[in-house]
């Protein structure tokens, strides 16, 4: 399994089990998925473009948002704290 399908399989474990109920704990378990994939060395724009390809496949706006929302983590649209590659 190469690095883009294993950010999609942890990805779509979450997104099994997301809910409206369950959004915000699984914005932060996907925070630490990406957090683990940066410390596993993945070049940020490949985790970008893995997961903007896979949210262009979504038809659903619940699993869409949350897409978008990890992908704000990944471009360094969010707040400092939550910054996780530096060379952004």
């Amino acid at each position: 399994m190469g690095n883009s399908d294993e950010i999609i399989a942890q990805i779509e474990e979450l997104l099994l089990l997301l809910t409206k109920d369950n959004y915000d704990s699984k914005i932060q378990e996907g925070y630490l998925i990406l957090l683990k994939l940066r410390n596993l060395g993945l070049d940020r724009e490949v985790v970008y473009q893995t997961l903007y390809k896979y949210y262009n496949t979504l038809a659903d706006n619940l699993n869409s948002n949350f897409i978008a929302d990890i992908l704000d983590f990944v471009d360094g649209w969010c707040s400092p704290q939550y910054f996780i590659w530096s060379d952004r």
